[in-house]
């Protein structure tokens, strides 16, 4: 008889400390998920490279969003980001000015569109161009990129680079600091690339005048959502 509180106060504190157990259990899995989605949207900031609006509208759509909703934007982000090889960059210059956008046209025999950017006032010569570029395409093996100068001068930019199943330029910065080349990479081509040709061709000139993205496409739809020159004096 006397075993018989001792087994029942044994039973009743092992069942106390079940419960405990897996009351910390279920705290730690929701802690965790919150924790992993924190991280990813980091990842997602660094993936994306050069795109800080964008950024922005990822981490206000994660805040106001419910627990799955966060997680597909966090997941998409951070996909992009890796499978990009681009790392994060963002522009810095002493001018930045905005460009035409618009469709493109594109048949077999890869026609020229050409977008313009007019710069109205330099303080000096030209110490360094960077470019950002936000654009649409079907398929980015279709696509050559090049800006040309107000004196003339050209520099190819993106020339032919990935395959039927890479799309899109998004947050994509050229810039000859950047840690890859573009000619490197294997697409798609979100983040901060070498050009094909060096933009310091355009140091030491005058920046005034019209600059023109020259965009060759040739059988697929490709669109120039918006695209900005970054100029150092």
């Amino acid at each position: 008889m006397e075993n018989v509180p001792k087994l029942a106060v044994i039973w009743l504190g092992a069942a106390l400390a079940g419960a405990a157990c897996a009351k910390g259990t279920i705290g730690g899995e929701t802690e965790g998920s919150g924790a992993a989605s924190s991280e990813s949207t980091s990842s997602a900031a660094t993936g994306a490279g050069g795109s800080t609006g964008s950024m922005s509208s990822a981490a206000s759509m994660t805040g106001s969003s419910s627990g799955s909703g966060s997680a597909a934007t966090s997941g998409s982000g951070s996909s992009s980001g890796s499978a990009s090889g681009g790392a994060a960059c963002t522009p810095i210059g002493d001018l930045s000015v905005m460009g035409g956008v618009g469709p493109c046209a594109a048949n077999q025999n890869c026609p020229i569109t050409i977008f313009t950017a007019v710069v109205a006032n330099a303080p000096g010569p030209i110490v360094d161009v960077d470019v950002s570029l936000e654009a649409i395409a079907a398929s980015t093996d279709q696509n050559v990129l090049k800006l040309r100068s107000p004196q003339g001068t050209l520099v190819t930019l993106f020339n032919h680079r990935g395959n039927f199943l890479t799309d899109d330029f998004f947050g994509t910065m050229f810039d000859d600091e950047a840690a890859q080349a573009v000619a490197m990479a294997p697409g798609p081509f979100n983040g901060c690339f070498k050009p094909e040709q060096p933009l310091s061709t355009f140091k030491g000139e005058s920046a005034i005048g019209t600059w023109k993205l020259e965009v060759q496409t040739c059988l697929y739809q490709t669109t120039v959502n918006s695209w900005t020159l970054h100029l150092d004096f």
